[in-house]
Formats: structure tokens, C-alpha cells, sequence
């Protein structure tokens, strides 16, 4: 029983972190495009 918990503990966790990394780079990448068009202006 308590290994069924863990198990899916550490999946949501998993998936928690994915979605931080997927967001993280995502904002990495939107900032980029707002400085670079905010130099070209």
C-alpha cells in the first residue's frame, strides 16, 4: 500500500517538475524576444 503511494508521489512529482522546466523555458525564451525587440526599437 505505502509503496503505491510513493509511487505515484514521486510521479506527480515528476510531472510537476517537467511542467516548472516547460514553463521555465518558455518564459526564458518569451523574455528573450521582449528584450531583443525592446533593443531593435
Amino acid at each position: 500500500m505505502f509503496v503505491i503511494i510513493f509511487k505515484n508521489a514521486s510521479f506527480v512529482i515528476f510531472c510537476f517538475c517537467l511542467k516548472v522546466q516547460i514553463f521555465y523555458q518558455k518564459t526564458k525564451l518569451t523574455y528573450r524576444g521582449v528584450k531583443k525587440s525592446a533593443e531593435w526599437s
